[in-house]
């Protein structure tokens, strides 16, 4: 009973731990205002949307998603622990057969700074250099003929790659979505600093809405 008890203890504390560090990543800026308003301001919040954000262990954008009334599911390879007004799934976005969800399920898909890190292994997932293109079809799949794709990823004029993530050209980026989706707004920022982002062109940090084909 003791060791049942302390057990739990533990899990409790990486819960509390987990969710004061997604408050202070929001707080501090490392998932920025600037994604944080492009997904807002780019979901009909006229009705009850279905949702599914990918890669959303240290966001709290799915909660909130969940308080303005819409349904939302995210999943992670990682934990999520305490999770309000929204379906935490623990899961692979590669494995389209593991996932729980229909084809054609979702308005709209998020995937904030998560797509280039898919399939380099460093998180824990599976080392797959595929990845990204294998996530990039089962997000076609799920999502509704007139859903739409909003991420964000590090752009750059030259593609580069390494074991933590992958930087990509606009060229590239085309490629990675061809046959799947078509780009239909896009907005880039670059660094003033640390936390100080400001517009820029498409020769450095980017983010693009994407719409199906």
């Amino acid at each position: 009973m003791l060791v049942v008890s302390a057990r739990r203890a533990e899990f409790m504390f990486k819960i509390v731990i987990r969710y004061n560090l997604r408050k202070a990543i929001s707080w501090f800026g490392v998932y920025s205002i600037r994604e944080r308003r492009f997904v807002l301001e780019n979901i009909d919040h006229s009705s009850s949307k279905k949702i599914l954000d990918i890669g959303c262990c240290e966001s709290l954008l799915p909660e909130e998603l969940g308080k303005r009334g819409h349904r939302v599911f995210g999943i992670d390879i990682r934990d999520y622990g305490r999770c309000r007004n929204f379906k935490f799934l623990k899961a692979d976005i590669t494995k389209r057969d593991s996932l729980p969800f229909n084809d054609r399920t979702f308005d709209y898909i998020i995937s904030l700074s998560t797509l280039e890190h898919i399939g380099l292994g460093y998180y824990g997932g599976d080392l797959n250099r595929r990845g990204d293109r294998m996530a990039v079809e089962v997000i076609h799949s799920l999502l509704k003929p007139d859903g739409k794709f909003l991420v964000t990823l590090p752009f750059s004029g030259k593609y580069t790659e390494n074991s933590f993530q992958r930087i990509h050209t606009k060229e590239s980026f085309q490629t990675l979505i061809s046959g799947y989706f078509r780009i239909e707004k896009q907005q880039f920022w670059i660094p003033k600093s640390k936390k100080n982002w400001i517009a820029a062109s498409e020769e450095e940090v980017g983010v693009c809405c994407l719409s199906r084909v």
